[in-house]
Order: C-alpha cells, then structure tokens, then sequence
C-alpha cells in the first residue's frame, strides 16, 4: 500500500480481541513493517440456568404392561407359503426387468433413426464420423447392451419365479383332494420329468 511520508496511526481490530492502535512512521524509499499484538477479551461464562422444579419430584410409579399378545397364525401358512412368495416377488422383479428391457430398445431404436436422419452422418459403415455421430452410435450400443440386460434378466428371473411356483407345496387345508405336481430328475432321464398326482 503506498501512503504519503510521515507519521500514521495503525489501528487493528478483530471480533473477541481488544483494538490495539501503534504509530508507525513512515519515510521515503523504506519499507516500513509493523507488529501488532492483540490479547484476546475474558470469555464470559454463560448464566446459570434457574433450577427446575420438575427435577424435584418423585421419579412416576412404573406401570405395569401386559405383554403383547402372539400374532394369530395365517389360514394360508403352509409348508410352500415362503417359496409362493419369493416367486411373487420375482415375478415382480421380471417384470420391471423386461420393462427397463423394452424401455432400453425403444430409446436404442430412438437413436439409431435419430443416427439414419441427420445428414451429416456418413453411415455406420464409415471409418471416420463426426463427434455427435460417433455419440449416437455409442448411445445405440449402450442402449442396445441395457435392452439385453434387461430382456434377460427379466427371463431368468420370470422363469425360476414360474418353477418355484409351480413346485411351491400346497396349504395343508387346501391339500385335501387337491391335484399335485411333481418335477424332478432322476438317472437314466435327461431333462425335467414331471407327474401330475390326483
């Protein structure tokens, strides 16, 4: 900072110390310095809240609660009730995976027409493409590549859903004359063989 030749006062303040003041004379072509020591001001304790009555009084009798009573058996838990709703949620899960799928293949499709209508895209076939070509030909393949995610998924989630299904145990009260399916492989079979019991 350049100011003009002779005596000032230096004056320096900050928030919780005490403003210090120093003369500093000031001469032409020195370089004049100054060093201030400031001393921070008391911390005042903070007020000592009144006392609280409701500390005073008698800690409340406990009552005395009843212990809560056992949940009731559902009429449809069974020995296949688990597996019956692992498949559900399954199903579930297939059928948002094949909705990501086809979401994927709609928005790939989207890119390869938005690709095939801007003129200055010289073809896939070409070595060389213009950076908002190159762009989109990435968007197809990375949509392309989520669509086959998502479609797969979504089959062998629906078809290991389906067999837990169908091979879930029935309720006891329902298993009364009821028609039984059984799979299973066996030696000297090749796949799943399967028989319906009446």
């Amino acid at each position: 900072m350049l100011v003009e030749i002779g005596t000032w006062t230096l004056e320096a303040r900050r928030a919780g110390y005490y403003t210090v003041s120093k003369s500093v004379v000031i001469t032409a072509g020195v370089l004049a310095r100054a060093t201030v020591d400031m001393k921070p001001l008391p911390v005042e304790a903070p007020p000592t809240p009144p006392p609280n009555p409701a500390k005073e009084l008698p800690p409340p009798k406990p009552s005395v609660v009843p212990p809560p009573a056992l949940p009731k058996p559902s009429v449809d838990e069974g020995p296949g009730t688990t597996r019956r709703t692992l498949s559900y949620v399954g199903l579930g899960l297939a059928a948002v995976s094949l909705g990501i799928g086809g979401y994927a293949l709609g928005r790939r499709n989207s890119e390869s027409s938005a690709y095939n209508d801007d003129k200055s895209c010289p073809g896939t076939e070409s070595l060389t493409q213009p950076p908002a070509c190159d762009t989109r030909i990435r968007h197809v393949h990375d949509w392309q590549t989520v669509s086959l995610i998502g479609f797969v998924t979504g089959g062998v989630v629906a078809t290991g859903s389906i067999v837990l299904l169908v091979t879930a145990p029935s309720p006891k009260s329902a298993s009364a004359g009821a028609t039984r399916f059984y799979c299973g492989m066996g030696p000297g079979t090749v796949g799943i063989g399967c028989t319906v019991i009446h």
